[in-house]
């Protein structure tokens, strides 16, 4: 919270699950995974006056088997 919009938002340390996407605008993730996985990132938002703060972040993606019957 707080700041001055616009902001931006990057990932700057570690990466994203494959098939995932941060909206630099948004900040929001989107997208498909599509590698099962534990990962560790760091996301930095930046205001309009390059104010910044960073949040580390961590998601696991687990398989999922699908039986068609």
């Amino acid at each position: 919270s707080g700041g001055t919009e616009p902001y931006t938002w990057a990932v700057i340390d570690g990466e994203l699950p494959p098939g995932l996407t941060l909206g630099a605008d948004t900040g929001e993730l989107t997208g498909t995974p599509t590698l099962a996985g534990f990962y560790e990132f760091t996301i930095e938002a930046t205001d309009s006056l390059a104010a910044a703060d960073e949040v580390e972040c961590s998601i696991q993606i687990k398989r999922c088997l699908l039986v068609n019957l």
